[in-house]
């Protein structure tokens, strides 16, 4: 296998210059830089990710920390997420926490060891300081789908309150007369903002009333769709985990 002495021999420099440069930590002259190059490519030299990390350098790995990989808003996510990752020369690691606040904590523990360079959050669980805690070792983290407006935490968030109303006001524009609301947990901040907008749509309508919410847990067991003789809605039959409604 072919070693960075190998390169800094044919290339005519030493080793400490080819480190510098594969590193970009100091001075490397034009010449020696063509040099290098040359060597490495005629080489095909590959740099070590294991010993640049043992180095403390950089491992090029990322993380995508997700509560549920079956929720379909996480695959698209991880998707985008590698594509960017890759697109940068970095390989995107997928961790499964199952909104399990001891595996997050495992996980979290696990990627600090392996030297990891950056961490996506998305957690229902995760308190800000655990967040605080992993910038202070200097691991990058940028918190997903939930906001942290009193810590000075790197967020990335939807517009679900907006979404909430949009979605309720498409409804009522199709004709529908009376509609229902499963809502994913209360202590998520996506759940209760997607509410307040269907609240905000719904409010003022004549049947309106708030035995309309129900908690659901983002999991949907069964959904079948019945034939109705009203043209402007159908009879939908939606089982939520302990939520069971009938939309009419």
């Amino acid at each position: 296998m072919t070693t960075i002495r190998d390169v800094g021999k044919l290339a005519g420099v030493s080793v400490a210059t080819v480190s510098r440069l594969l590193n970009q930590s100091g001075y490397v002259s034009k010449e020696a830089e063509m040099a290098i190059t040359e060597a490495i490519e005629k080489l095909n030299y590959k740099p070590s990710n294991i010993a640049r990390s043992l180095a403390g350098k950089q491992t090029a790995t990322v993380a995508l920390m997700v509560p549920d990989i079956l929720n379909p808003f996480f695959p698209e996510i991880a998707r985008a997420a590698e594509d960017a990752a890759a697109g940068h020369g970095f390989t995107l690691v997928l961790c499964n926490t199952d909104n399990n606040p001891e595996k997050e904590k495992k996980y979290v523990e696990a990627l600090v060891r392996k030297r990891i360079d950056g961490i996506i959050i998305s957690s229902y669980t995760m308190h800000p300081q655990q967040i605080l805690d992993l910038q202070k070792r200097s691991i990058p983290v940028v918190a997903l789908d939930k906001a942290f407006p009193e810590d000075p935490i790197v967020c990335v968030t939807t517009a679900n309150r907006q979404g909430g109303e949009l979605a309720s006001r498409h409804l009522l524009e199709r004709g529908c007369r009376k509609i229902a609301h499963i809502c994913g947990p209360a202590h998520v901040d996506s759940a209760r903002e997607r509410t307040l907008g269907y609240e905000q749509a719904c409010a003022a309508q004549p049947w309106y009333t708030p035995s309309l919410i129900a908690s659901g847990s983002f999991t949907v067991i069964c959904c079948r769709c019945e034939p109705s003789p009203h043209p402007a809605s159908s009879i939908r039959i939606v089982l939520v985990r302990s939520a069971l409604f009938k939309i009419i």
